[in-house]
């Protein structure tokens, strides 16, 4: 993790476009900036197409090794589908290889992604009330009988 006025005063700071070095004042921590990688040179005054950074359907022009959010490294795209693209990247937080769905930026598609945000994170909490009740149960069994692994479960 570094701090975000090291970035700035660095040679790194020159691999950012013009409105990232005002959009990343507004991030808490950089952990990824994306310096090699062909990135937009988007502007904050050119607000068309997100300063840039869609097309005109309102997809995100996607650039492998830039950064979503400083925290996220685009290593590929997954699927495109109409509502928007599913990228894999590299959460530099964590160093864990995540998946991220970048919804196409047109009204009518924002209102789909929030119920399937609210769809995900209802199976979200149903698997992990599954995972602790078959974890729960398998102890049980294993307690009781001293004969079955719960090493598999963790």
């Amino acid at each position: 993790m570094t701090f975000k006025i090291e970035v700035l005063n660095s040679s790194q700071a020159q691999s950012l476009s013009d409105y990232e070095k005002e959009e990343i004042l507004n991030y808490p921590q950089v952990y990824c900036i994306g310096s090699g990688s062909q990135k937009k040179k988007a502007h904050p005054e050119v607000v068309v197409n997100n300063f840039g950074y869609d097309d005109e359907r309102g997809d995100y022009q996607v650039i492998n090794g830039d950064h979503l959010a400083y925290r996220y490294e685009i290593m590929d795209t997954l699927g495109k589908g109409s509502f928007g693209q599913v990228l894999n990247c590299r959460d530099h937080q964590t160093g864990e290889s995540v998946a991220i769905k970048i919804i196409r930026n047109k009204k009518r598609f924002h209102h789909q992604a929030l119920v399937e945000i609210k769809i995900l994170d209802n199976l979200r909490k149903w698997v992990w009330l599954y995972l602790h009740i078959l974890y729960f149960q398998r102890f049980n069994n294993n307690f009781r009988t001293k004969k079955k692994s719960i090493m598999s479960l963790k």
